[in-house]
């Protein structure tokens, strides 16, 4: 199969782009792969512009992004800092450094394109999101420098696929294989393969795609829409993108990511350059109880409850923890939104809540008014939480426990019939535990729970083993 990367974006290091060189160096040599680079002149953070909590916790380590308000995030963000230049030092990307990397590879081609990074890129419509122009600036260039070449040589690239040099991508050679040869799905101009594909509704995540040359073509085409008055951020931009040229999509398997690369900012980066940084930094990392602060905005009130959490979280009180994580921002300001999707610091601030709710034994929604008072805004909140699908998730997973705990079969049985869809692997063992335990007082109990246990993992041995047992004694 005959292969192009196209890597987009501004280089931040070496190390992604080594990982992507070594995984290339052992791919199956039926494929000729070439790659197209296309990069500005000087390496770096993404620091400029508008920035959301998804780009600020790639820059600073969780210790001081818990330490940032949420009015800190969007077009400028530096200026709540003193800081006067990039606490990055920018180096020069020759287009000799970047062949070094792949020249044990086995590369069919190595196409380099280096711009000196002068462009405004700035239009007359104010727009949200503006940073996303020069990524989808960049897929759209390198992907005319991959036209240029089709067209010269003739032929088409067999897959394309556009990613950026600071993913870490691992290539699947029996997924590459198989597609390939058109075995699970076929590469084609209405179908494109993306990471955690429809996990989220009308989203479309950004960090990478493969494909056929031509869907490639009319992915990088989104820049054009970047400029329109019509712009909707980048991740729902991609999906009325996609749905608008009838394109399908699919789970990338052939070719998974596996993080990004990263050199994160500490605290001691930014000492002394925001007040309210330093002072709730010195606050939790001392014994003091958080004072009752009447001076600070309600964003800087949220940051001193979720330090309270994280001091509660310490000493193990899980109990008091969900009551300082309910008093931050659950309760100070909107959350999520009524969909039950929660992004950036509000889904950070979900997964902690999560966390809390399966260490407290949570199985309902209600239940979370134990730990705080009840009010409105909480109360408009928690019905979003409630829409949630990870939050159900675990509630859900959490309640059938419960029953079978209680040996509550019946309520048990309705449960798994009706919510199936959401139990988590950690039901099935833990129900099989319980099968195991009850089995020389109440065999017929340890049977049902064990044929409750395999709707949830199919695949589970162990549970497959102790069913066949049960079920040979029961004959």
């Amino acid at each position: 199969m005959k292969i192009c990367i196209l890597i987009c974006g501004q280089i931040r290091g070496r190390k992604a782009l080594e990982h992507l060189a070594k995984n290339l160096s052992q791919l199956n040599k039926h494929h000729e792969v070439s790659i197209i680079i296309s990069t500005w002149s000087k390496t770096g953070m993404k620091f400029s512009g508008a920035l959301g909590f998804g780009q600020v916790a790639r820059i600073f380590d969780e210790e001081v992004l818990a330490l940032i308000p949420n009015s800190f995030y969007g077009d400028n963000f530096w200026d709540n800092f003193n800081i006067l230049h990039d606490p990055f030092q920018s180096e020069d990307v020759t287009s000799g450094s970047l062949r070094k990397i792949f020249e044990y590879c086995n590369l069919e081609n190595l196409w380099v394109d280096i711009e000196e990074n002068i462009l405004d890129l700035e239009f007359d419509i104010k727009l949200e999101d503006k940073n996303s122009k020069k990524m989808l600036y960049k897929r759209w260039r390198a992907n005319e420098i991959k036209k240029r070449i089709e067209r010269n040589e003739k032929r088409q690239f067999d897959l394309v696929l556009c990613t950026r040099p600071d993913l870490f991508i691992n290539f699947d050679s029996e997924e590459l294989t198989a597609l390939s040869y058109g075995k699970k799905t076929k590469l084609t101009e209405k179908l494109i393969y993306l990471p955690q594909n429809n996990k989220v509704e009308r989203y479309v995540n950004d960090i990478f795609a493969y494909g056929a040359s031509k869907v490639i073509d009319t992915y990088t085409a989104l820049f054009s829409m970047s400029i329109s008055g019509t712009w909707n951020y980048i991740h729902r931009a991609y999906y009325d993108w996609l749905q608008q040229n009838s394109i399908g999509s699919v789970e990338a398997e052939a070719i998974i990511a596996k993080g990004f690369e990263s050199s994160k900012l500490s605290f001691e980066d930014i000492k002394n350059k925001n007040n309210f940084i330093d002072y709730a930094y010195n606050l939790s990392n001392s014994e003091l109880q958080i004072p009752k602060e009447k001076d600070l905005s309600v964003d800087e009130q949220c940051i001193l409850h979720f330090i309270q959490y994280q001091k509660d979280l310490k000493e193990k009180d899980f109990k008091k923890a969900m009551h300082s994580l309910l008093k931050s921002d659950f309760s100070q300001r909107i959350v999520g939104n009524e969909e039950g999707i929660f992004n950036g610091r509000d889904g950070w601030l979900l997964s902690k809540l999560i966390e809390l709710v399966n260490a407290l034994d949570i199985s309902d929604l209600n239940e979370l008014f134990h730990y705080s008072d009840r009010h409105k805004l909480l109360e408009d909140n928690v019905r979003r939480i409630g829409c949630n699908k990870l939050f159900l998730k675990s509630t859900y997973s959490n309640r059938v426990v419960k029953f079978a705990r209680a040996k509550q079969l019946e309520l048990l049985q309705e449960d798994i019939k009706k919510n199936l869809a959401y139990l988590e692997p950690r039901v099935a063992d833990a129900l099989i535990t319980l099968a195991v335990k009850y089995e020389y007082d109440d065999l017929g109990l340890s049977h049902q729970l064990a044929k409750q246990a395999i709707k949830i993992k199919p695949d589970g041995k162990f549970i497959k083993y102790k069913l066949d047992n049960y079920e040979k004694v029961n004959r």
